[in-house]
């Protein structure tokens, strides 16, 4: 254990897809994480009901993103959750825009490239990483990665799902 936790900092950040991080802590003499209890006072104000499962996933650096799965371990989005967090946790939303053109509207999944104007809200992600894409209540999650040169983004896997589901053509 020891050496699977001599990366974890002292301070770290829980956060949810929806953007908002509670703060906790690594105790290095106990190798315990505390303010769990933060990420359950988050999910309260969620309102939840019914059994979920909670994945935690450092990046390496500050944060545990935490994912949830229903009992049949399918991800459950939280956005259709949300219902308003208040001050129970620091919303740290990071956005980014793209015009839609032609090549984004191809039968096959071909990726949307995010300008370099964007780079500061890409550069925390990881090589292949997650993002969430919300209209109203109703969440979708699209992968990004690095293009090789780590200074381009792309949105690689989703885009097709999300652009059928809300209609854009």
């Amino acid at each position: 254990m020891d050496v699977l936790c001599v990366n974890i900092p002292l301070t770290v950040y829980f956060m949810i897809c929806t953007g908002y991080e509670a703060v906790g802590s690594y105790s290095q003499n106990n190798i315990r994480i505390k303010g769990l209890e933060n990420v359950c006072n988050m999910l309260d104000a969620l309102d939840f009901s019914g059994e979920y499962m909670l994945l935690f996933v450092f990046d390496g650096v500050l944060r545990f993103r935490v994912k949830v799965f229903e009992n049949s371990q399918i991800e459950t989005p939280i956005g259709q959750f949300l219902r308003g967090l208040g001050e129970v946790g620091k919303r740290n939303m990071k956005a980014f825009y793209f015009e839609v053109k032609d090549c984004h509207m191809r039968a096959y999944e071909y990726g949307v490239d995010i300008t370099a104007e964007y780079r500061n809200v890409c550069q925390s992600w990881l090589m292949v990483d997650h993002i969430s894409a919300y209209v109203g209540f109703r969440c979708w999650t699209l992968q990004t990665r690095h293009r090789h040169d780590r200074k381009r983004f792309i949105i690689n896997d989703g885009w097709l799902t999300f652009r059928l589901d809300n209609d854009i053509e």
